[in-house]
Order: structure tokens, then C-alpha cells, then sequence
């Protein structure tokens, strides 16, 4: 077949391995009953739980397929979280040397981390606002002629 992007032959696909991680929560979602009206509006309880700190979730790394690991970094760049064995292999390939590398964080962590305007990671904090933007915003927003520096400078600054 041809390949619509570059618009010559494409290769055939390795054949991908089942993410079991991802169908065993599909399929959660799948067998549970649809909730009620007055389910919908209620909170459930695990997430009051989480939300006052009570239970700390455990965040697995997403290339693990068997049997996911524990995560020991997320890589904001790739939105991914690793186990050890799988971030040794991150770091060690060039061209994912520069991402950046947090403790582990589930997905609404990672949104968080993102512009809301444009969707790139927030790399940059605008001291004149006291802001964190992208760098989108650093350059065709309105902060494009404010005191702008890294998030690693500020957090520097901010250690001080």
C-alpha cells in the first residue's frame, strides 16, 4: 500500500505486541454497568481518597508488557513513565538524552504540564508575569518582549 504522508510504498508494519495494560482497562470499563443519573453527580470514593492523600497510586511504566513495573521517572516529552530497566534504555539513545525527566505522574499530571493554548510542554516562565508558558507563548504571544527564562532557571532562583 502507499503511504499518504510521503506518498510512496509503504513498508508492512512489524507486528505490534498487545498492551496489556491498556486492554485490561479498557476491558474494566467495558464489563462495568453504565452509572446511574445520581452516580454521575456523586464523587466516588476512591477519588475523594486520592484527592485528600490518603491512598497513594502506584504508577507503572507504560512499555512494560507482561507484567508492568513500578515507574521510577516519567519523561514529559515522550508523556510516558518508565521502570528502571526501560529508562536506562531511554537515556542511553541520543536523541532522548534532552527530554525531561520527572518523579512519576499519572495522566492528568502530564495535561497539567501542558500549555492550554498551544498543547506543547510548559518550558519556560515569564518573570515579568509570573507565569509558566510554552515556547510558543515566549515568541507570538504577549509575552514576547517580557524577561523570559527556563523553568529549570527558575526553579534554580526559586532554591535559593
Amino acid at each position: 500500500f502507499s503511504c499518504p504522508l510521503r506518498n510512496a510504498p509503504a513498508e508492512p508494519a512489524a507486528e505490534l505486541q498487545p498492551n496489556v495494560q491498556l486492554r485490561s482497562k479498557v476491558q474494566k470499563l467495558l464489563d462495568a454497568p453504565a452509572p446511574t443519573e445520581e452516580e454521575q453527580r456523586e464523587v466516588p470514593r476512591e477519588e475523594k481518597e486520592e484527592s485528600s492523600g490518603q491512598e497513594d497510586e502506584v504508577i507503572r511504566c507504560d512499555f512494560c508488557l507482561q507484567e508492568p513495573q513500578p515507574a521510577v521517572k516519567t519523561c514529559l516529552s515522550c508523556e510516558a513513565s518508565m521502570c528502571q530497566a526501560h529508562l536506562s534504555k531511554h537515556s542511553k539513545k541520543s536523541p532522548l538524552k534532552d527530554h525531561i525527566l520527572v518523579e512519576p505522574c499519572d495522566a492528568q499530571s502530564l495535561a497539567e504540564r501542558r500549555c492550554p493554548q498551544h498543547g506543547r510542554l510548559l518550558e519556560c516562565y515569564c518573570e515579568t508575569d509570573s507565569v509558566l508558558m510554552c515556547v510558543l507563548c515566549c515568541v507570538i504571544s504577549s509575552h514576547k518582549n517580557h524577561k523570559i527564562i527556563s523553568l529549570q532557571e527558575a526553579f534554580d532562583q526559586a532554591q535559593v
